[in-house]
């Protein structure tokens, strides 16, 4: 749970969003109404705090409303659509700021998600799916890329420092694999720094 109020800065509402659009994907892919329901009213409240229209986020209430009729086939198939539109807000001027927030605090929460799941049903193949070198180059680089006055923020300043041992643990071979000790250790760092998004700052 993200209190909205108290999101002050701009950039912890941006990685904020990241969070709980990645929890309204999981409530999703589980079928639970209740906790979709629960996230998209948080990721609304954050993305007005941002500054975005309501009209933006028409679609939102579509994938909602299907939700609450049971209606799992259109709430994919919507969802899909809504990953465009939010892709192409995030394009538009004003936003170059924040889609890499968004994107790095959406995919620690998948992180935390992915890593809990491989702790719990470990092997070695399943652990290779956590092998995201490219990506976990990528958001470094767009992370540096941001303003001092930005990465100096508290949130931003964990999530950057703690990235670099995220990457050597997923920078594994094609075919390798991550030890069980290793997950865990992903899984307590995503866990870290997705408490600290989603707390009173």
């Amino acid at each position: 749970f993200v209190d909205v109020s108290k999101l002050k800065e701009e950039s912890d509402a941006a990685l904020a969003l990241g969070v709980k659009i990645a929890d309204g994907i999981m409530a999703i892919k589980a079928k639970d109404v209740n906790g979709l329901n629960d996230c998209s009213r948080q990721i609304e409240e954050i993305a007005k705090k941002l500054g975005v229209k309501d009209g933006e986020m028409s679609r939102a209430k579509t994938v909602r409303g299907h939700a609450n009729k049971n209606e799992w086939l259109q709430v994919f198939m919507e969802l899909g659509f809504l990953q465009t539109d939010i892709m192409n807000s995030l394009r538009a001027q004003g936003n170059a700021k924040r889609r890499p927030l968004i994107i790095s605090g959406g995919w620690m929460q998948g992180l935390h998600y992915t890593s809990h799941v491989i702790v719990k049903h470990y092997s070695a193949q399943a652990s290779n799916f956590l092998r995201e070198p490219v990506l976990v180059k990528a958001i470094q680089g767009e992370l540096d890329a941001l303003p001092s006055e930005i990465k100096s923020q508290p949130k931003v300043a964990a999530l950057i420092a703690l990235l670099p041992g995220v990457y050597t643990a997923v920078n594994i071979p094609i075919e390798g694999s991550i030890s069980k000790d290793g997950v865990r250790k992903l899984l307590e760092t995503s866990g870290e720094i997705v408490d600290k998004i989603t707390s009173v700052p």
